[in-house]
Order: structure tokens, then C-alpha cells, then sequence
């Protein structure tokens, strides 16, 4: 008996009009249900949850795809490969459009019409358009700018933060380059779109290599971080992104794997078409910014040194304004080993000299630390902080 021919309600009845020879591996994956309770069924039962107070949850492992061994075999003949280019382009690329939108069904029909040796030119999308949107909003984006912001926060609370003070003026937002916070910003390592029923996870997945070379995860800009006084002992850090992202990608599948369950009803068929040689790569370009968020951070006895560091410094530049290079280079050098209080003291009092004109004084600073004052600076005791003060002021 044949197979009615009225249009098919669901993936099972259109896969039942493919010969038995392409239906039969597809075929015992496939839910009888419309495309898009398939899409429903896939998606989350809840976003993910950031939690601001502490650590950002990990970022997720990349599961193992299941093995098709169809996926990635040319078709035998040319009448099974037009079979399944027709099946693909009556079911595949209207329910792609339906469930993504327009822009990704486009890429899709390209991908269908394409072969090898068209161009590798990057179709580049942004912000402000259906695709830009979708991985500016996406899940992985959170998360990958909640773990960049909490990376900034250990670099700014790390030993050598003294580097980055320069950055930092009470009661205003700075511009920290976002590369002087993390490792890699070339490729920032997990950002994988891994949910198959949403636009990144459609066209990007994780980070492969196509015809166009590799994939990659760039971030550049700024992380903005706000420095206010909780009191005299702990200043209040508020850091949120100024960076944006660009994911450079390639909509393929050879190399590649077939995923599971139900996106094998088409990643197969798909593969199998680009190794017969009618489909061929689309790479993409999109960039986008990072999702509005913050995060905070306390840090003790920040206060005090960041604004009396700020303080030697300047002591510095005035002494060598005035010829007195070695003062300025030890008094720099060595007040960033003294503790807070010491260092209050130190400034105020080479600041006091220098204003007061007189060098001598701010020489014997210089001749000073460098002569007696390195095991107390060492040490930054309170018991050596009033011994070096003691020794250089009398």
C-alpha cells in the first residue's frame, strides 16, 4: 500500500517519503511529534543562574556527540544524494527558518547551494540584527562575562596590583584594557554554544576549524571599574564589561560530529551532502557586546595604600623634577613594599620636605633607604616603621 501523499504533519511522515536505505539510520532517533514541540522538548527548563555573591558557575564540559556511522559518507549515487537534498530543502530549511528566523534560514540555503571553492569571505552580522541579538543575549555570553569579571577581580586583588592603580580614581568609573585582566583574549577558552535550539548553538557550537580556517572566541575593550571608600580600612570595587565579543565561525560539518538524538535527523543528511560535494562552508562573523552586569568586590586596607601610593608617586616626579633621580627612583621603588601605615607617614613626610624646598632632606630620603632602611622596609613591621622614621626624621 502506498504512502498517502498529503502534506506530512510531523519529521516522522517526511522521513517515511525517503527511500528505505536513507530512512532506516535516521529514522529510530525521531520522536512522532511537530518540529517545534521537538524544539520545545529540547530547550532548558530554566536559564542558568548567576550568582553574584560568589564564584559564577563553571562553565560546561562538552559532551561526547553519539556516533552515526553515516555521518560524514558520501552518498552513493547522485539520486540518493538529490533525494536527500530535496528532503532537506522542502523540511529542513522551513522549519529552520520558522524556528530561527530569516537571516539563519539564508545561511542555511546557502550552505545548500554552495561548493567547494566559492568564496570564504565571512558573512558579518552585529548587533541590532536577528543573529547579533541571539548570542548577545545568550546563556554562554552570561556566563563567559561573568567568569572575565570575576577573573578581573582576582587580577585587580592579586600581588603587583600596584600596576593597575593607576587606573583607579576614587568616585569615578576607570577603563581597565580587559587584556591586562585575563589570559587569552584571542580565544577565550569554553565560550561553546552547545544548546542545538538556539541561534549560537545552531550556528556556532563549539570551537572547530572549516574551510576558513579556525574558529575563535575574541574579547577586546575594557573591563570599568568604580574604587569608593566603604571606610578607612576596606575600599568598595564595582566592575562591570565595556568589552565586546567577536566569534568567528563556520557553518560545516566536515570535520565535525553529528550531536544526538533528534539533530541527527538533519546533521547526517547534511554531513553526507557537504562530503558529496553539494554543500559547501559559509563562515560568519558576529560581533556583539557584552550583556549588562556587575559584580563587587571588598578589599581591605586598599584604601590607604592605593591613595598613598598615588601620594609617593608624586613625590617621586616632584623630586626628579628637580634633579633628584635617585630619590625618585627608590622612593618608588621601595614604598611599594611598605605597609600602609608606613607609608602614609613616609609620603606625607618626603612630600612635606620637598614642598618646603629642601632637597638635602629629600636626598638623605634617598640615601637613607638605601643605606639602613631595607631590613625595616623588609620586615614592614610597626615596631621597623617607627625605627626607619626615627633614623631618617631624628
Amino acid at each position: 500500500m502506498s504512502r498517502k501523499t498529503e502534506q506530512p504533519q510531523n519529521l516522522a511522515e517526511a522521513l517515511e517519503l525517503l527511500p528505505e536505505q536513507q530512512r532506516a539510520p535516521l529514522q529510530h532517533n525521531l520522536p512522532s511529534m511537530p518540529f517545534a514541540q521537538q524544539v520545545q522538548a529540547l530547550k532548558p527548563e530554566r536559564p542558568v543562574q548567576f550568582n553574584l555573591d560568589g564564584n559564577p558557575p563553571p562553565l560546561p564540559e562538552a559532551q561526547a556527540p553519539e556516533k552515526d556511522t553515516q555521518f560524514g559518507k558520501p552518498y552513493e549515487s547522485e539520486a540518493e544524494a538529490k533525494a536527500a537534498q530535496a528532503f532537506l530543502v522542502t523540511m529542513f530549511l522551513p522549519a529552520i527558518t520558522a524556528a530561527f528566523g530569516i537571516q539563519v534560514g539564508r545561511i542555511w540555503d546557502a550552505f545548500l547551494s554552495r561548493r567547494p571553492g566559492d568564496s570564504l569571505e565571512p558573512w558579518v552580522y552585529a548587533e541590532g540584527d536577528e543573529i547579533g541579538d541571539a548570542f548577545a543575549r545568550d546563556q554562554m555570553t552570561h556566563l563567559v562575562t561573568q567568569h572575565i569579571l570575576y577573573a578581573s577581580v582576582q587580577t585587580m586583588t592579586a600581588p603587583g596590583f600596584e600596576q593597575l592603580a593607576g587606573y583607579l580614581k576614587p568616585g569615578e568609573w576607570a577603563n581597565v584594557p580587559v587584556e591586562e585582566l585575563i589570559n587569552g583574549p584571542d580565544n577565550i577558552e569554553g565560550m561553546n554554544f552547545s544548546n542545538p535550539v538556539t541561534i549560537p548553538g545552531n550556528l556556532a557550537g563549539g570551537v572547530g576549524a572549516g574551510a576558513g580556517g579556525g574558529d575563535k572566541r575574541q574579547v577586546s575593550g575594557f573591563v570599568s571599574v568604580l574604587s569608593e571608600a566603604k571606610d578607612n580600612q576596606t575600599t568598595l570595587l564595582d566592575f562591570k564589561p565595556a568589552f565586546v565579543y567577536k566569534v568567528i565561525d563556520t557553518v560545516d560539518f566536515l570535520p565535525g560530529d553529528a550531536g544526538s538524538g533528534i539533530e541527527q535527523v538533519f546533521t547526517v543528511p547534511l554531513s553526507r551532502l557537504e562530503a558529496s560535494g553539494l554543500a559547501y562552508d559559509v563562515p560568519i562573523e558576529v560581533n556583539f557586546g557584552a550583556p549588562d552586569t556587575r559584580i563587587g568586590a571588598e578589599l581591605p586596607e586598599l584604601v590607604g595604600k592605593e591613595k598613598h601610593l598615588a601620594s609617593v608617586i608624586e613625590v617621586a616626579a616632584t623630586a626628579k623634577e628637580k634633579g633628584l633621580s635617585a630619590a625618585a627612583t627608590l622612593v618608588t621603588e621601595k614604598a611599594k613594599t611598605l605597609k600602609t601605615e608606613t607609608l602614609a607617614k613616609v609620603g606625607a613626610k618626603a612630600e612635606e620636605m620637598l614642598s618646603g624646598g629642601k632637597d638635602a632632606l629629600a636626598q638623605k630620603i634617598a640615601d637613607k633607604i638605601s643605606d639602613v632602611a631595607g631590613p625595616a622596609i623588609d620586615s614592614a613591621s610597626d615596631k621597623a616603621a617607627d625605627w626607619l622614621l626615627k633614623s631618617l626624621f631624628g
